[in-house]
C-alpha cells in the first residue's frame, strides 16, 4: 500500500489547484483590462500628450462598465474616477466636465467606502 498514499496526495493536491484555478479565472480577464486601462489613463497626465476624444469616451467607457460589473472592486471603483476626472479636465464644453466631475466624486465615493478600515 505504499503507492496509494503518494498517490492520494497528488490528487488532492491537483484538486485543490483546480480550485484554485477555477476561482481565479474569471478575475483575470477583468485585470487585464483593468492593468490596460490604467496604462492609458497614465498617459492623459503627460505633457504633451492629449488623447482624442474618441480615445477619451471609449478609456472612460471601459472604466465605467469594468467598475459597474465589479461593484465591490475599490481598485475599479477608483479607476473609473480617474477616467472621469481626466475627462473633467480634459473638456472644452463646460456641461460635460461638470458631469464628469459629478459621477467622478461618486465613484470615488465608493471607492473609498469599499477600502478596508484601519
Amino acid at each position: 500500500m505504499p503507492g496509494k498514499a503518494p498517490r492520494f496526495f497528488s490528487v488532492a493536491l491537483l484538486l485543490a489547484a483546480a480550485g484554485v484555478i477555477a476561482a481565479t479565472a474569471p478575475k483575470i480577464p477583468s485585470d487585464f483590462k483593468y492593468t490596460a486601462l490604467g496604462t492609458e489613463l497614465s498617459f492623459w497626465t503627460r505633457e504633451g500628450y492629449r488623447p482624442t476624444p474618441d480615445t477619451r469616451r471609449a478609456t472612460v467607457a471601459a472604466s465605467i462598465e469594468l467598475a459597474e460589473a465589479h461593484p465591490h472592486r475599490a481598485t475599479y471603483q477608483a479607476l473609473a474616477a480617474m477616467a472621469l476626472a481626466g475627462q473633467a479636465r480634459l473638456s472644452f464644453d463646460p456641461q460635460v466636465s461638470k458631469a464628469a466631475t459629478e459621477e467622478s466624486t461618486r465613484f470615488s465615493h465608493r471607492a473609498k467606502q469599499l477600502r478596508p478600515k484601519g
